[in-house]
């Protein structure tokens, strides 16, 4: 094969919370310690706030008391530097500024020397640059560093600093070579904060090999620079740093020039044409339903495509109407060209599905599965992906999550004994809530406090177990409306009581509670509901604002939820092509991206087994307004 480059263009990229916060906060003084200070922002929470700065939402609150009565915007939390950290950092707080260290002219040893302090994510090029002195000029002062540290101390030759502050052309012919066949070179954009170190985490590459493909990159990293980053494709037995991720080229991995792509799913244009055959003369007449989210899937997985074409991404794709029948599946698979194709998108429904999972591992060909599906469909078969997590793996990540952010918290779980699917939630809810609880060493208890009701069952257990002292949260584990419904109501009748009229208590559900109509928004607003759900769309976000933009642009209408997903599902899935080949699967996890409706964590169900997108989001209602929690 000739020697092929592939570029990609990253464009959901995540900044490192670390380098991107805790190393370029402001410093104070704050209860007699050193303290990286955080101003609130909107949307902000407390467990987000704890990600960034490496800590927990207990030692948050530990240090910041006031912050548990609430977060206001532009209220300043303070997070003690650790000891590695008071060591390193030889400044004084009130030298440090919100990105950078200014450069300290105090520490002059003579008229044409200035030493100069390290700060974090400092290069010898950005040093050079901040001075005007040239690298080699610099190189040359300080022969004995050969890596820097925060806190070292850098002599700068002043007296050979270009004095008319001359800038250097920009090369008008970049390298941009790639070293052995099939290797990826990466389009990243450099963003605020982002460091040499932080590059190494997400690719492996060393600053001088990031430097070496970027003609040297003398001006350091500037923000909104974009640079290459090249990837080798080849397999690693072993990792020898465990922040450095290992690049799986399977041999049977076939990169290729173009690729073929069948899209299957159940347009059913004949009864389409039959359901607005019926409409009436005057007004609009929609597509028929199945139609109408198929065609939103193909959307979707269409604009993924052409954010691909331009990193390099070459297919063919082939459409198919599966018409919802199973006699048509036979016959499409059974075409020579089927057995060929390097992806399959598709289908929707169950027993298309089952033929087409099995078409698929019997032809080694991936199989992405854009809508909730059984985790049995890929017992056996490490072949399928399918992009929504399960309500298995939604409860189990509820049940950590509560866990882990409300170890001191009073936790009640309900169990609905009139519906045996809401008694399986119940029990993954208490067996991961109490596995994951025992790891907490403030915890309030070793378990969960547990009770059943039934739709005549008064709320006396759960009044019983509700304390005046603790937040509350009561888990409601369950997709029956008429439960859900019961339990709201006689709650409020509780909470109006002047017992429990000062009682914080907040309630988590499923997915399905928000769209319970009978469940007036008010409750759910009162209580500050909190759900698990697989996917969602933040319409406020300005990527997802122009994607509705392009969307409308492409075909005159917005896009709905399936849209998204399918874009979703399809861009992490071309791009493993794009980068990997044809056994991407490999490498789902240097694919994680953080999408429209949904992030892309795929894992392994069991052992020779297919993948499952384990993304799942907890979204939270505040003053009306629906929040995600664990972004």
């Amino acid at each position: 094969m000739r020697n092929l480059i592939l570029v990609f263009i990253i464009t959901f990229c995540f900044a490192s919370d670390f380098w991107g916060q805790r190393n370029v906060a402001p410093i104070e003084t704050y209860n007699g310690k050193k303290c990286y200070v955080h101003k609130v922002s909107k949307g902000q929470t407390a467990y987000g706030i704890s990600k960034m700065y490496k800590t927990s939402v207990k030692e948050l609150f530990e240090f910041n008391p006031e912050a548990e009565n609430g977060l206001s915007i532009g209220q300043n939390l303070y997070f003690p530097l650790t000891d590695e950290e008071l060591k390193l950092t030889n400044v004084k707080s009130e030298e440090v500024e919100n990105e950078v260290v200014k450069p300290d002219f105090s520490e002059i040893v003579d008229t044409n020397i200035i030493i100069h302090t390290v700060a974090a994510g400092e290069t010898m090029y950005a040093i050079a640059k901040k001075y005007s002195v040239k690298l080699d000029d610099l190189m040359a002062a300080n022969k004995d560093k050969v890596t820097l540290n925060i806190g070292d101390k850098v002599v700068i030759p002043v007296d050979k600093a270009n004095k008319v502050n001359e800038i250097e052309p920009i090369v008008k012919n970049p390298i941009n070579t790639s070293v052995n066949p099939n290797d990826s070179v990466i389009l990243h954009t450099i963003e605020a904060g982002q460091t040499f170190y932080y590059l190494q985490q997400q690719y492996g590459q060393s600053e001088a090999q990031i430097r070496a493909s970027n003609d040297g990159l003398p001006k350091g990293l500037q923000k909104g620079e974009v640079i290459r980053i090249i990837v080798p494709k080849k397999q690693i037995t072993q990792v020898t740093n465990d922040i450095i991720p290992a690049y799986v080229f399977d041999s049977s991995s076939v990169v290729k020039d173009e690729y073929n792509i069948a899209i299957i799913l159940p347009f059913m244009l004949d009864e389409n044409d039959r359901f607005r055959a019926k409409c009436p003369p005057v007004g609009d007449c929609p597509f028929y339903k199945y139609t109408m989210i198929s065609m939103s899937f193909q959307r979707g997985f269409m604009m993924a495509v052409d954010s691909l074409k331009k990193a390099g991404l070459n297919v063919k794709i082939h459409v198919y109407d599966t018409q919802n029948d199973t006699a048509v599946i036979s016959k499409l698979l059974s075409k020579p060209e089927m057995s060929s194709v390097d992806l399959i998108f598709g289908p929707l429904f169950p027993k298309e599905i089952k033929e087409v999972t099995e078409f698929a591992k019997k032809n080694q060909i991936v199989n992405v599965i854009p809508v909730p599906v059984s985790n049995k469909a890929l017992f056996n078969n490490p072949y399928v992906s399918k992009f929504t997590a399960s309500t298995p793996t939604q409860i189990e990540y509820m049940g950590r999550y509560i866990a882990e952010n409300y170890s001191n918290a009073n936790v009640i779980a309900i169990k609905n004994t009139a519906n045996k699917d809401d008694g399986f939630h119940f029990n993954e809810f208490v067996d991961s809530f109490n596995r994951s609880i025992l790891k907490q060493p403030s915890r309030n208890r070793d378990s969960v406090w547990t009770t059943s009701m039934g739709t005549s069952t008064k709320l006396t257990a759960v009044e019983a177990k509700l304390s005046t002292t603790q937040k509350n949260i009561l888990v409601i584990p369950s997709e029956d409306l008429a439960h859900v419904s019961n339990i709201v109501t006689k709650l409020t009748a509780t909470i109006n009581s002047s017992k429990f009229k000062n009682l914080d208590l907040m309630i988590f559900g499923l997915e399905d509670f928000m769209s319970f109509e009978t469940i007036d928004e008010k409750y759910k607003n009162r209580y500050h509901l909190n759900v698990v759900a697989p996917n969602f769309v933040d319409y406020n976000d300005n990527q997802v604002k122009s994607f509705v933009l392009q969307h409308r642009l492409t075909y005159g209408t917005d896009p709905d939820k399936y849209t998204f997903n399918g874009f979703d599902a399809a861009f992490t899935s071309l791009k493993g092509l794009l980068m990997y080949g044809s056994k991407f699967q490999l490498n789902y996890s240097l694919l994680q991206t953080k999408g429209f409706s949904s992030g892309s964590n795929y894992q392994t169900v069991e052992t020779g087994s297919g993948y499952e997108n384990q993304s799942v989001y907890v979204l939270k209602y505040n003053d009306y307004k629906i929040e995600v929690l664990n972004k």
